[in-house]
C-alpha cells in the first residue's frame, strides 16, 4: 500500500516537473529566447541608427551607411540550422541569432521584421 502511494507521488511529480526538464536540456526556455530575440532588437537598433534602410528581398534587409554595405539576412550551411547574421559586401559575417525557422521584413510607414524560432513568432521594428 504505501509503496503504491509512494509510486503515484513519484508519477505525479514527474509528469509536473518534465516538460520544464525537457526545455532545460533542450535549451528551449522561453524567456531564453525573449532575451535572445531582445538582443538581435538591439543590435539591430545599433546597426541602422541613422543609415538608409532597403528592403531588396522579403528575407533581407540592406543598411547603407558612408562606408560600408550591411547586409541583414538568414544563412545556412548545410552542417547547421539557419542563422540570422549581418554581414558586408566584403564577406565575413556576424551572427546575431542561431536556429530560426523563418525570417521576414515588410515595409509599411516603418519596417516590421518577423523571426520564428522554435515555432514561436517574435515581432520587431527596425527604426531609421
Amino acid at each position: 500500500m504505501i509503496e503504491t502511494l509512494v509510486s503515484l507521488l513519484l508519477l505525479m511529480g514527474l509528469l509536473l516537473f518534465f516538460r520544464p526538464i525537457t526545455q532545460i536540456l533542450q535549451g528551449q526556455m522561453a524567456d531564453a529566447d525573449i532575451l535572445a530575440v531582445l538582443r538581435v532588437d538591439s543590435q539591430l537598433d545599433k546597426l541602422t541608427a541613422g543609415h538608409k534602410l532597403q528592403i531588396k528581398a522579403p528575407t533581407e534587409l540592406t543598411v547603407i551607411s558612408k562606408d560600408t554595405v550591411y547586409l541583414v539576412q538568414p544563412y545556412k550551411s548545410p552542417n547547421m540550422t539557419a542563422m540570422l547574421r549581418v554581414t558586408t559586401e566584403k564577406r565575413g559575417h556576424m551572427p546575431l541569432l542561431l536556429d530560426i525557422q523563418g525570417l521576414a521584413f515588410e515595409k509599411n510607414d516603418v519596417i516590421v521584421y518577423t523571426i520564428k524560432r522554435y515555432n514561436r513568432r517574435f515581432e520587431g521594428v527596425v527604426r531609421e
